[in-house]
Order: C-alpha cells, then sequence, then structure tokens
C-alpha cells in the first residue's frame, strides 16, 4: 500500500520513489488509542518481536480491524457484568489470518530493517500524513469525502467519519439537521410553560424541578441524569426562566458535547457511531432529532421503510397509558433528515437509553427525545440502544435477525 501523502506536504516527501518500498505484514492488533482524536494502533508484525503505534490511515486490512473492533466491544461488556472492574486488564486481541500490510518507502539505499532507523521514518511519514485540524470531516481514504464533507457541515459538535470496508457513502437525500422539524404538524405553543423564579442556580424550590419531581431534581451537579427519573421524563429550565445559562438543570438544551464518528461497521448493520472519549453513566450524548410528523403519515413511510427492512420512526409516546391510552398520536422520523443519533444501532445490551425532555413546551404528546448513558462507556465503543425500549417485545413478521452479539442477544430487532 502506498502512503498518499497530502497535497499541501508534498516537499516532505519529494526524494520518496514509489518503486521503493517496502510491505511489512501484520500478524495482530493489539491496542488502540486516540491521539488528536484520529486512532493509532499498536501492531504486532509478522517476523518481528518489537510493536509499534501506527496510524489507521497506514493501514489495508478491514478483516482485522473489524475483527479487533468486535473482539474490543464484547470485552467491554463482559468487563461492565464483572463484579470487580475498577482496574480492567485489556487482554490482546488476536487479528484472524486475514493480510494487514503497512508500506515503509526506502529513505536509503541500504537493505530495510526494522530499528531505529524504520521508526524514525515512521515518524516522518506520520508528520506527511497529518491532517489540519478540522473536528467536522471524513476521515482519509473514506469514500465519497466531499458529501460527507458538506454533510457535516450542520453538525453541532465535533463529528468524523470512517469507512474502510466498502464504497458507501452519506444516505441518498438525507439532510443533516440538530432541530425538530415539523412536518404537517402544528408547533406546540410556548407559552404553555411553568417558568422558575430562580436568580441563582435552581435549587429544590425551582418550579422547573418541581414539575418534574417533588423532591429531587432530575441531573446531579456534573450535569449527569440520575438513575430513573421521575416518570421516564425531565423538566428543564428554559428561554423563559431567569435563572443563569449555567443552571444545573439546563444539559439537553445545550446540545451534545462529545467528539463522536459515525463508522461503517462492515456487516448488515451498516453505519453506527462510536464515542472519540470515555463517557460517564448518565452524561448526555445527543438528541433524537428529524421530522415530527402524525402517526398516521409515519404508517404510510414505515410500510416503505419494512420493504427496505430499515426504520428510523421513533414514537413520541410518553404518555400512552396516561392520557388516552390509544398509541402516539406523533413520530419523529429521522430517515431523510436527522443528526448523528440518527446512526445509532440496536443492541440487546445497550450503554444507551432515550428520555423524554421537556424545554420549552408542555406537550406530553410532542416532547423531545435524548440520549443518556446507563453506564459509564469506553473510549471506542460504539454507541447503542435498544429498539423496543423498556418493553419485552415479541417476534413480529417486521422483525429482523439481530446482530448486536450480546450475551442476552434476543435474535430479533423489533421494527
Amino acid at each position: 500500500m502506498r502512503i498518499d501523502p497530502l497535497s499541501n506536504n508534498h516537499d516532505a516527501a519529494t526524494n520518496v520513489n514509489a518503486s521503493d518500498e517496502e510491505r511489512y505484514e501484520v500478524e495482530e492488533i493489539l491496542d488502540v488509542k486516540s491521539v488528536n482524536r484520529r486512532y493509532k494502533y499498536k501492531l504486532k508484525w509478522k517476523g518481528y518481536t518489537e510493536t509499534s503505534w501506527e496510524p489507521e490511515e497506514n493501514l489495508d486490512c478491514p478483516d482485522l480491524l473489524a475483527t479487533f473492533w468486535r473482539a474490543r466491544t464484547h470485552n467491554t461488556r463482559k468487563r461492565k457484568r464483572a463484579a470487580d472492574d475498577a482496574n480492567p486488564i485489556r487482554s490482546e486481541r488476536k487479528g484472524g489470518s486475514s493480510g494487514c500490510y503497512f508500506s515503509v518507502p526506502k529513505l536509503n539505499s541500504g537493505p530495510a530493517r526494522r530499528g531505529s532507523e524504520q521508526t524514525s521514518i515512521r515518524h516522518s511519514l506520520q508528520e506527511i500524513t497529518r491532517q489540519d485540524s478540522d473536528s467536522f470531516r471524513p476521515l482519509p481514504d473514506t469514500p465519497h469525502w466531499e458529501a460527507w464533507r458538506a454533510l457535516l457541515v450542520g453538525a453541532e459538535y465535533e463529528t468524523l467519519v470512517r469507512n474502510t470496508f466498502d464504497n458507501s457513502g452519506p444516505p441518498e437525500n438525507f439532510e443533516w439537521t440538530e432541530k425538530l422539524i415539523y412536518t404537517g404538524t402544528d408547533i406546540p405553543d410556548s407559552e404553555f410553560t411553568v417558568a422558575c423564579e430562580c436568580k441563582d442556580f435552581c435549587g429544590k424550590d425551582c418550579l422547573c424541578i418541581l414539575e418534574y419531581d417533588q423532591q429531587n431534581a432530575p441531573y446531579d451537579s456534573d450535569g449527569r441524569v440520575k438513575e430513573g427519573p421521575a416518570y421516564g421524563a425531565i423538566y428543564e429550565c428554559h428561554s423563559s426562566c431567569p435563572c443563569p445559562q449555567d443552571c444545573h438543570n439546563r444539559v439537553v438544551q445545550k446540545g451534545r458535547k462529545i467528539p463522536l464518528e459515525i463508522f461503517r461497521c462492515g456487516d448488515a448493520r451498516g453505519w453506527g457511531v462510536r464515542t472519540l472519549q470515555r463517557i460517564a453513566k448518565g452524561q448526555f450524548i445527543s438528541k433524537y432529532v428529524g421530522e415530527m410528523i402524525t402517526s398516521e403519515e409515519a404508517e404510510k413511510r414505515g410500510k416503505t421503510y419494512d420493504t427496505n427492512g430499515v426504520t428510523f420512526l421513533f414514537d413520541i409516546d410518553y404518555d400512552i397509558g396516561e392520557y388516552d391510552g390509544e398509541g402516539a398520536k406523533y413520530c419523529v422520523d429521522a430517515y431523510r433528515k436527522g443528526n448523528i443519533a440518527r446512526f445509532f444501532n440496536h443492541s440487546c445490551d445497550p450503554n444507551i437509553a432515550s428520555y423524554a425532555v421537556f424545554i420549552d413546551n408542555l406537550s406530553p404528546e410532542q416532547h423531545q427525545l435524548a440520549f443518556f448513558a446507563v453506564r459509564d462507556v469506553d473510549e471506542g465503543e460504539e454507541l447503542t440502544f435498544d429498539y423496543a425500549g423498556s418493553t419485552k417485545p415479541h417476534r413480529s413478521k417486521r422483525a429482523t435477525a439481530c446482530l448486536c452479539g450480546a450475551e442476552n442477544c434476543r435474535g430479533f430487532v423489533p421494527l
């Protein structure tokens, strides 16, 4: 594989001849770390005892990478279920038999060898391939990077894209938005809200918090949602409240603050999302946004989605059984318009969950949806939620095979 220097760094590679390169085969991928929001992998080289850290853009081994990430996710789940996980020990992952190569151009006429000279060469090449800082971008060798770059302009926080498996680009005709788009539905009236009278940080007497719970605020002092929020909903302070913007009861409205990466899974799941930093239990991750449509329109669209074996319909069902008991009146559809939450995959052993959130309106039929971590999540781990929510689903004709790989996998994904 030939390293392709960036155009603005061509001078550093002037004397490199494409015919003078040597290929080294990777035997195992041992570990991964994030350096300046880019992954570097610890590699064991075939025929050599030493190891080294290399950037992913210099690797050509989709099978080994897929095997490594599946093993990493599986081992993370096992650690989370262990009784003593205070200091989990990272185990080495076997990379399998598929070949993975890294090409090092020779900068001298002598025989290539692995040692201080080759280490120096690798460091120089890493400098050549380093990109300018950009928080919203596809990574090197990502197919259709122009389309991804244009799409990610709408992302509210650092968002990367990685595809080392196929030629797939962003979803066709998809528009990025961080807001709910009301399509064929009325925009909720923001006048019917309860505004607090707090002049400083909101406490137990805050009217917004009292709307939520008579005793406890939904968030702790770090802005993490408390376990099992009252009635499954969160009431935040809003634009009519006099409390400061850094009030502890303003979290979801501030938007995502976690760097995430959209990546190609390499199997039938298509795209997925993983975190580029460690996430604490209860930490806010992202809203689920898209078109707010009626349930009747959702039924029409759902028939088309079922034919294609996909769905991005999320029922606004906080009030089910409490008010009319007839099912959700509205639904959020992220198929054509949405944000990064649109790419979250299903898992029977999820690490995030959705909550109903009320900010600028109190309508139980048109609340917002927000995802929070239900446990600590390691850097590099995929973010997943249970498409069935808190219910115990039955397998219908619309269900598809589940590929989550969890030990408690049901074997199907409810749609």
